[in-house]
């Protein structure tokens, strides 16, 4: 693998916690903005309650339908936002939240 790769994992884009809508939803827009910065060389996004991949197609966002087992193949890992699942999983505890 190469070390210079900087792999992020974002969770949650949905609207607000909890919820399965993501119409208008502000993780989105910092996703866009993550994917802008040079040195990002991946980003996967994992939403429990957001299985449908159809809509974030045309945004280029690569949806996962799992919460990967193995949370130190990357680099940072960002929650947009609060699910409960993530609330609960003590591995998420060290990330890095970002509130709207």
């Amino acid at each position: 693998s190469n070390t210079s790769s900087n792999r992020l994992l974002v969770l949650g884009i949905s609207y607000k916690a909890n919820s399965s809508d993501h119409r208008d939803s502000p993780a989105i827009k910092v996703i866009l903005g993550l994917k802008k910065l040079s040195h990002v060389s991946e980003i996967l996004v994992f939403d429990p309650h957001i299985t449908s991949n159809e809509e974030l197609k045309k945004f280029d966002i690569e949806l996962l339908s799992e919460m990967p087992s193995n949370l130190d193949a990357y680099n940072q890992i960002i929650k947009l936002v609060n699910h409960q699942e993530f609330i609960e999983d003590q591995r998420v505890a060290k990330s890095i939240t970002i509130s709207f």
